[in-house]
């Protein structure tokens, strides 16, 4: 019970600041993993991956780029419109 009434006085004193940080820190994960996805979807275009002028292949570098770059969205999302001690 202690350690309950410590950490909701804690949260009631500094929840702005948390909450700041946690938004901050959600808006940069969100702009990073955007850019990652998009430079890893687009990479044969710009001439970073298998530039294969006959076909458009995904390598596994890419693909890895994808699925990071969609997970730091929906993660920076997440951390962007948590609400804490609501």
């Amino acid at each position: 019970m202690q350690l309950s009434r410590y950490r909701d006085q804690y949260f009631s004193k500094y929840r702005k600041i948390i909450l700041n940080k946690t938004k901050t820190a959600g808006i940069i994960l969100l702009i990073c993993g955007s850019i990652l996805f998009i430079v890893s979807l687009s990479a044969d275009y710009i001439g970073v991956g298998d530039v294969d002028p006959d076909h458009f292949t995904l390598g596994y570098k890419q693909i890895t780029g994808i699925v990071v770059g969609a997970v730091g969205i929906l993660f920076g999302i997440f951390l962007w419109r948590k609400k804490l001690l609501t």
